[in-house]
């Protein structure tokens, strides 16, 4: 094993080369463990579900939205296997603290029953005050941020101008929790905060069932009952599993896909690279191997002494994998947009994949490389001398190699290039010169004041607003054209716009009006996009009238197609109306100096909120936002890809090193007979290069496919040309014959004369 230690500089590559491979399978571990971690800490974690209701309209998929409250009371009554229930409605306050303001602190509306299903531990306090109206629980995070520590129990705190006594302080919620809040506060306050019947009020219910193997279909059968009874026959239930709620919302299926896939393969490409430079040792390990056959040892002896030497080896590739992957954990939160943590509640899975991963890597390393070593002939082993052998395995591996970095290297095009082409794409408005610019709740009610005043400022053009930020749908909803019928129903979005919303944007007109060229506010009038118009077979709909919302809505106008969300999903039928005065943003059209129009504009509405910190983006800028997912998909794969080709150049190197010493005789005897060192380094060359690109090629139906597959999902996309797979059969081929080539070239140049006469 202290061969290991003695021949540190030969270990250091592979060594290195496996770290990093380590490194990147702990970080997919991590990620893949955390995503699914949620939740997991709960000790009824497997007997608590969240119900959702299901919309199924004609001519579109089906959409969950929170269900009503009255499901509560109808689930713990009539479902015997719901053991209990909990009403969670999730709010943000600002909260008053002697005349401080605490802004956008997010918090729930729940009821007692809230700490029986869940393990948030109480510090102090009593559940059942969570009935009482008027009370608020604290976290120990917002305690020490509001009072310097947690005891402060009957402290008042004012939310909206109402008083709130602290009743309770509950230990911070996890990181991989769901179920994310600052305070608590009696459900029956969100029913006065709504201001609507409680039957009516939106809620996140949330069931725990008698027994961990309560069935999902059986349970949506019969909390669909609420819904039958009612009539109400587009209206079904969807139950999840509190365990699978932060995969079914975040849709982390396909991003789990491939971190798995990009893992395996660089640690496969780590893994390879390690035994080809174990393997390109292979003479300087002989004569020790043979040694310790001389004085007795056994072929059994021997394979257990090379495991152990590569199972250290692994281990502390593993340690140092560690140590990496803590360091670059912040970037790859960056990377992923996820909080990604190695440890924690529900965490331990991670250090035990690792530790097992080590131990299995390490095993079957030594395994195939002791077989290796242990077979060849004692009395060869001592002189030096090997048998006739092929590297057909190794060539194999290498082409492996080379294989799975360039199909990196094609799918990073890929990408690339649909990147590119999704930031040329006319998305149906003009996204330059224009700023968002969010607006504070004090400012939600004000829009027409900030609007004039916006107007007076140098530089500002047109000035608009919209319900929700820039990428986020306002509302959803079904449109009833003609009779009640299914066929009649479709599935739309709602955009609550205000007026000169399509001057602002830059989206044509084609037929009607708009909301500019009409006197007043009506929400019953709305305008529809031409492909919302097809989808509805509407060819001239100015004038149609159609339900929705519960009342009559008519057409007043058709505007040409604009995408405000991503075109990685599919296209949605659109509509815009002004069911809201309430403006969450405002669109500047403007020209001009930015900062100064920016400091102008943050003035101005500081002024109006004192509280209030510009928020803002550039249009143009927010459209890429659209595509951070993709952005960072591509960026995971771009340094995954440089990783494997960094180890694979490596294998290369190590097989190039091992082929010019099994070849330094034959190569000897050549150049006696007249072969030049050209003809040597080129033959050189080819025996790598030859697997190298076989495996090249034979990737390139599998990148296609993946490729094809990842960007079915976009309504606008590119068409995969010969481009991406020409520049990394190009790439690969350079690399490889370039590293090749220096230690070729090094061999074909030795004295034939010298070596031959050593041998």
């Amino acid at each position: 094993m202290w061969h290991s230690f003695k021949n540190w500089r030969e270990n250091l590559v592979s060594l290195a080369g496996l770290s990093i491979g380590m490194m990147v399978a702990i970080l997919s571990v991590s990620y893949i463990v955390f995503e699914s971690s949620y939740d997991t800490f709960h000790p009824s974690s497997n007997r608590i579900y969240t119900v959702y209701t299901r919309y199924v309209l004609q001519g579109s998929s089906p959409v969950s939205f929170a269900v009503e409250s009255g499901m509560k009371s109808y689930a713990v009554n009539n479902v015997p296997a719901v053991e209990s229930a909990c009403i969670v409605k999730k709010t943000t306050a600002d909260l008053t603290l002697d005349n401080s303001v605490f802004k956008g602190i997010d918090g729930y509306f729940t009821e007692p029953e809230f700490f029986s299903l869940f393990d948030f531990r109480l510090l102090s306090g009593d559940p059942g005050l969570l009935a009482e109206p008027g009370t608020i629980f604290l976290t120990v995070r917002l305690a020490e941020k509001l009072f310097g520590g947690i005891d402060c129990s009957g402290k008042v705190i004012m939310i909206a101008d109402k008083p709130y006594t602290v009743s309770g302080i509950v230990k911070d919620p996890p990181v991989n929790s769901n179920l994310d809040f600052d305070f608590l506060l009696p459900e029956l306050n969100a029913v006065a905060a709504a201001g609507s019947q409680r039957d009516a009020e939106k809620v996140n219910l949330y069931i725990l069932t008698r027994t961990a193997k309560a069935e999902i279909t059986s349970l949506q059968d019969n909390l669909d009952g609420y819904f039958i009874s009612a009539g109400r026959d587009k209206e079904r239930t969807e139950v999840i599993a509190l365990r699978d709620l932060h995969q079914y919302s975040s849709r982390t299926e396909k991003t789990f896909l491939i971190f798995i896939s990009v893992s395996l393969l660089v640690l496969f490409t780590s893994m390879v690279n390690f035994l080809n430079t174990h393997f390109a040792r292979i003479r300087t390990r002989t004569r020790e191997i043979g040694m310790r056959k001389v004085n007795g040892a056994s072929v059994g002896a021997i394979i257990r002494m090379i495991i152990a030497e590569t199972v250290l080896m692994t281990l502390i590739a593993a340690i140092a994998g560690l140590i990496l992957s803590g360091l670059s954990l912040g970037y790859f939160q960056k990377l992923t947009s996820v909080t990604v943590q190695m440890f924690g509640p529900g965490l331990w899975k991670i250090q035990t994949i690792v530790f097992v991963l080590t131990l299995l890597l390490g095993v079957t390393a030594g395994f195939i490389i002791s077989v290796r070593y242990s077979g060849y002939n004692t009395i060869d082993l001592i002189r030096g001398l090997f048998r006739a052998e092929k590297s057909y395995i190794r060539k194999v591996l290498i082409g492996l190699q080379f294989a799975i970095s360039g199909g990196l290297v094609i799918l990073m095009i890929i990408l690339y290039q649909q990147l590119n082409f999704l930031k040329r794409t006319d998305m149906g408005f003009d996204p330059q010169n224009r700023l968002l610019i969010e607006l504070s709740p004090l400012h939600a009610n004000k829009y027409e004041m900030i609007r004039t005043e916006l107007l007076n400022l140098s530089g500002i053009e047109m000035v608009t607003g919209r319900g929700s930020a820039f990428g986020n749908v306002d509302m959803a909803m079904s449109l009833l054209k003609g009779e009640n019928k299914p066929e009649n129903r479709f599935f739309t979005f709602g955009y609550n716009v205000e007026d000169g919303f399509f001057g602002t944007y830059g989206i044509k007109l084609i037929e009607g009006k708009t909301f500019s060229d009409i006197s007043g506010r009506d929400s019953s009038l709305i305008i529809m996009d031409r492909f919302t118009a097809g989808t509805l077979g509407l060819e001239h709909p100015v004038g149609e009238k159609l339900k929705g919302l519960g009342m009559t809505l008519e057409v007043i106008g058709l505007v040409e197609d604009a995408d405000f969300i991503s075109l990685s999903s599919k296209r949605m039928p659109r509509i815009y109306l002004q069911a809201s005065e309430q403006c969450g943003e405002v669109t500047v059209k403007y020209h001009g100096d930015t900062k100064l129009i920016l400091a102008e504009i943050g003035e101005l509405l500081t002024q109006l909120d004192p509280d209030y910190s510009l928020e803002y983006q550039r249009l143009d800028d927010a459209v890429m936002g659209l595509y951070k997912k993709e952005i960072n998909l591509f960026n995971i794969i771009a340094i995954c890809g440089i990783i494997a080709i960094i180890l694979s150049l490596t294998g290369a190197y190590a097989m190039a090193v091992y082929l010019a010493g099994r070849k330094l005789r034959p190569n000897s005897i050549r150049r006696v007979f007249g072969a030049s060192e050209r003809e040597i380094t080129i033959k050189s060359i080819l025996e790598i290069g030859l697997p190298v690109l076989l495996g090249n090629l034979a990737v390139w139906p599998v990148a296609y496919f993946v490729g094809e597959k990842w960007l079915s999902h976009f309504s606008g996309k590119i068409t995969i040309g010969a481009f991406p797979f020409i520049v990394s059969l190009l790439l690969i081929s350079l690399l490889v014959a370039g590293t090749v080539y220096i230690i070729s070239r090094r061999s074909a140049f030795r004295n034939p004369a010298e070596i031959l006469r050593q041998e």
